[in-house]
């Protein structure tokens, strides 16, 4: 069975963080570009946007499938919305839902004012009504309710009582009762965050890399999402996102920890109660616990985690991951490692490795495609030197004699050769009975066919012509003497 190591970690959210840390959070997990929002360029993680069409988004039914109109537990590809920039859509309606109003006591001011108003508008007509009608409006001055039903009522009131103002007073008080809404306190957990994902490489463990044909994303969101169906069911799945597109595969989830104030345990709660371990059942309250004993309960948390996903994913492939011995959770390099994780990520040591190593892949990539082009050009030029040579040995021959015609024009041994030309034609039978030159060459040719190549035949006729001219001079000397 192949064994590998995975991480799992959990961050809390507080009402006080829902403009700033989640916000940010959920700009990274949904991939929001960085000029649509207002944090720094370097506290944003980076990622490899050609390969983000590819990761995956699990909807739950919470609130945010609600407000987008979109059907619950559904799959989406970043492609789908990303495309209708939805993220952004999925970040407002996250943010807005805990977020409260900027100004809060302006509000208040605005609501009471309204309140009023309509308060007065009702008590001239309050004696021709019915005693219900009363009663319902109390009960939408106190928390917004009823306001359909009195809308219709109020249209349909006679003239006399002007129903048109007191629609048009009703309205502005609802939709500022609905603004203001309800809210989280700013310390009470609003979200939680959880991360699974492949550390670094292990030597006696095999990294994603070698699991890519067993283990897919949507394994993995599926795996997460039966966790927190066993064990955190009251707390709606806001979203499951799976990443690809950086330097390893994993998963983040988000859960509601709010609920409109109707949930009996915040999530810390929840978590004290179901991951307490056996020696420390008797501090029920978990006030008297030490950090050392809140350590406890993080790793039976993380015990109960991994045990889920061996059992309902990972055994069933043949794999099984493992928890890192206390030993290694302990050492210097985690404490490290935890330490950096708390700078900005633009700061953090195994980002920065992470990303010159992505830097060095991409130069090794060019590299190797420069290698490839003068391999190329290479083969080429070895090709012509092979045509060259072959081409340089089929014209040795006319070379060589080429150069031994430049070799008697120009060097000394022209008169050895018009000597030798005059031999020849001694030698000739026919030589003595013509003076055509033209005819004195054909004699030769028919001799030495050697000769009968086109420069030899140039070559005869320059030596002929210097050679008979002499041969003729020292003729006549000889019969005038």
């Amino acid at each position: 069975m192949k064994k590998i190591k995975l991480l799992f970690k959990t961050l809390n959210f507080l009402g006080s963080n829902a403009g700033t840390t989640l916000r940010s959070t959920l700009a990274h997990t949904l991939r929001v570009d960085q000029s649509e929002t207002v944090y720094r360029q370097e506290n944003m993680q980076k990622w490899d946007c050609t390969q983000t069409a590819a990761n995956q988004l699990w909807i739950g039914n919470s609130f945010l499938a609600q407000g987008q109109n979109l059907a619950p537990n559904t799959m989406l590809d970043f492609s789908t919305f990303m495309t209708f920039g939805m993220n952004t859509e999925f970040i407002n309606s996250i943010v807005s839902h805990y977020q409260q109003p900027a100004n809060k006591g302006r509000l208040n001011e605005q609501i009471a004012s309204a309140k009023f108003a309509l308060r007065t508008a009702f008590k001239a007509i309050e004696k021709n009504v019915p005693d219900n009608v009363s009663s319902m409006v109390s009960r939408c001055l106190k928390d917004g309710s009823n306001y359909d039903e009195l809308k219709d009522i109020f249209v349909d009131l006679p003239q006399e009582f002007r129903p048109k103002q007191l629609v048009q007073k009703l309205e502005r008080f609802y939709s500022r009762q609905k603004r203001k809404g309800r809210y989280p306190c700013r310390k009470s957990t609003i979200v939680q965050e959880g991360i699974l994902t492949f550390p670094l490489r292990d030597p006696l463990t095999v990294g994603f890399a070698e699991l890519e044909n067993e283990l897919t994303s949507s394994d993995l969101i599926f795996a997460v999402k039966s966790f927190l169906d066993k064990y955190f069911s009251e707390y709606p799945i806001i979203a499951i996102v799976a990443h690809v597109d950086e330097v390893r595969l994993h998963v983040h989830y988000f859960i509601d920890g709010w609920s409109n104030g109707q949930l009996p345990k915040t999530i810390p709660q929840k978590v004290f109660s179901c991951f307490l371990p056996f020696d420390l059942l008797a501090k029920s309250n978990n006030s008297v616990l030490s950090k050392e004993d809140l350590k406890k309960v993080g790793s039976t948390l993380q015990v109960c985690f991994f045990e889920h996903i061996n059992e309902v994913l990972l055994n069933k492939k043949g794999i099984h991951a493992e928890i890192s011995p206390i030993e290694e959770r302990n050492s210097a390099e985690a404490k490290h490692r935890n330490l950096d994780a708390k700078k900005p990520i633009y700061m953090r040591k195994y980002q920065r490795i992470n990303e010159q190593v992505r830097q060095l892949e991409l130069q090794q990539e060019a590299l190797n495609v420069r290698n490839a082009e003068l391999q190329r050009t290479l083969a080429k030029l070895v090709q012509k030197d092979i045509e060259l040579k072959e081409a340089i040995a089929e014209n040795d021959d006319t070379i060589l004699e080429q150069q031994k015609i430049v070799d008697v024009l120009h060097g000394e041994g022209y008169w050895e050769f018009t000597d030798a030309l005059t031999a020849a034609f001694k030698l000739a039978p026919l030589f003595t009975f013509t003076t055509d030159l033209e005819a004195k060459i054909n004699v030769l040719l028919k001799r030495y066919p050697l000769l009968q190549r086109d420069f030899w035949q140039d070559l005869l006729r320059l030596g002929l012509g210097a050679n008979g001219a002499v041969y003729s001079d020292n003729k006549k000397a000889n019969n005038s003497n």
